[in-house]
């Protein structure tokens, strides 16, 4: 309830359908266009909807990963993320893809300060929560990682199965092997 609103309602609805190509962006290449030109069009509609940029930012990653070129997309992504933190400096979406943004770039300390201060943003958004848990496995902590996945797992039962492959490699680290094939399968 806090974050700024969308100053055109439209900008809004374009969001929304851009989240749709958005979700299904690892499916098929022409998803991810999709879902970056519906951000684009929200952003031309209202320049400070800082939403649209943050998940623009998430979108041109993605693309990035079909056309095989992140390292080269990064900067945009960069951009189009800080711009969304500069509208709003508490939007919990755009400070978790800030986060990823510093994990790609090892800047480990500035990727963790973004994970949780989205965590603190959305306490119990379990997405939020599962993303800040894979920062944790890069961090060589999969004990707090593996409370954190287990409380987003309560919170949505039907999670999304990069939260089971997460597990599964906590699982892995702790040397609990059984339990890390268990997950996986």
């Amino acid at each position: 309830l806090a974050s700024s609103r969308p100053e055109n309602l439209g900008a809004y609805e374009i969001v929304l359908q851009g989240l749709e190509f958005h979700r299904k962006s690892g499916i098929m290449k022409e998803n991810a266009e999709k879902a970056v030109d519906f951000f684009e069009k929200a952003i031309e509609i209202d320049p400070n909807y800082a939403r649209a940029h943050a998940w623009r930012s998430c979108s041109l990653a993605n693309l990035s990963e079909w056309r095989g070129d992140i390292m080269e997309a990064l900067p945009d992504c960069l951009s189009s993320c800080k711009r969304a933190l500069e509208i709003d400096p508490n939007d919990p979406e755009a400070h978790r893809i800030m986060g990823a943004i510093e994990l790609m770039q090892e800047d480990f300390e500035q990727a963790t300060y973004h994970h949780e201060r989205a965590r603190e943003l959305c306490p119990s958004d379990p997405y939020m929560i599962m993303r800040y848990a894979t920062l944790l496995i890069f961090l060589g902590n999969p004990e707090k990682a593996l409370e954190e996945i287990l409380k987003a797992k309560r919170l949505d039962p039907f999670c999304p199965d990069m939260l089971f492959e997460d597990e599964g490699i906590c699982y892995f680290w702790l040397d609990k092997l059984s339990d890390s094939i268990d997950t996986f399968n």
